[in-house]
C-alpha cells in the first residue's frame, strides 16, 4: 500500500526517539505472503547505521558514492536529528541526466 504508489523501494522507520532502520520493498517481498498479515514492520526493518544518512550538504557525488559502497539505493537526509527527505540513486541518475553531468 505504501511502496507502490508512491514509487520508492524503501522508507525510513521511526520510533519516538528517532530512528529504527529502513524497511525494503525487498525485505517484503524475502517474506512469503501467507506471513504478512502476522509481521510487523520490526520484524524486517534493518536496523539504523549511520552510513544510511547524508546531510543536506552533503555534495550529490558523494551521496552516490555512499549508495555504491553500502550497496543502498536510498539514504535518508537528516539535519539536526530530523528527516529532511531521502535520496535515490534514481533521483541522483535524473539529477545528472537533466545537469548532462557525468555518472
Amino acid at each position: 500500500q505504501y511502496f507502490l504508489p508512491q514509487g520508492y523501494g524503501g522508507y525510513p522507520v521511526w520510533e519516538d526517539r528517532g530512528p529504527i532502520g529502513m524497511v525494503t520493498v525487498q525485505a517484503v517481498q524475502a517474506l512469503p505472503q501467507s506471513l504478512w498479515p502476522r509481521r510487523r514492520v520490526g520484524d524486517i526493518v534493518e536496523p539504523w547505521s549511520e552510513d544510511m544518512e547524508v546531510s543536506p550538504q552533503t555534495p550529490v557525488l558523494t551521496a552516490l558514492d555512499r549508495m555504491f559502497s553500502t550497496g543502498r539505493s536510498r539514504l535518508a537526509v537528516m539535519q539536526d536529528g530530523l528527516l529532511m527527505g531521502l535520496v535515490t540513486r534514481s533521483g541522483i541518475n535524473r539529477f545528472l541526466q537533466l545537469r548532462g553531468l557525468p555518472r
